[in-house]
């Protein structure tokens, strides 16, 4: 049986994901600087925010941005949401805000959300992934 290879982005590296999946699961890591998403694996591509690092994009414009041009490079894409949407919420931030940008994430850019608590549960969630995806190449 082949191994699964994902391609990460170098910048994911500080994360500790990419060697949670080479440790724990046995992946073929290959790490890049990559145009747009932060893993690429066979048929998908998916972009990773922390909930923090999420609302600064909404704040600044850039998470539309990223996903535009993620829907536009790739047919099936994924954004993984990690940590506690709480954690931001209680923070004073209105959560009309937060789901809003969800909901036109999925609505006007088509991009199907996951959401994990932290970074060995979305390395579970790119795991299971990963053994799904259907075997095309990966870019």
């Amino acid at each position: 049986m082949r191994r699964i290879r994902i391609v990460v982005d170098e910048r994911e590296r500080a994360s500790g994901i990419p060697e949670i999946l080479r440790k724990r699961f046995d992946l073929m890591i290959e790490m890049r600087t990559l145009d747009v998403g932060d893993y690429l694996l066979p048929s998908y591509a998916i972009e990773r925010k922390e909930v923090h690092d999420l609302m600064r994009s909404i704040f600044n414009g850039r998470l539309f941005d990223q996903a535009e041009r993620i829907t536009d490079a790739y047919p099936k894409t994924f954004l993984i949401v990690e940590g506690d949407v709480n954690s931001i919420l209680k923070r004073g931030v209105n959560p009309q805000v937060y789901w809003g940008a969800i909901s036109t994430l999925v609505i006007n850019y088509g991009l199907q959300i996951f959401f994990t608590s932290d970074k060995l549960q979305t390395a579970n969630l790119l795991y299971a992934l990963a053994k799904r995806a259907p075997r095309k190449l990966v870019k």
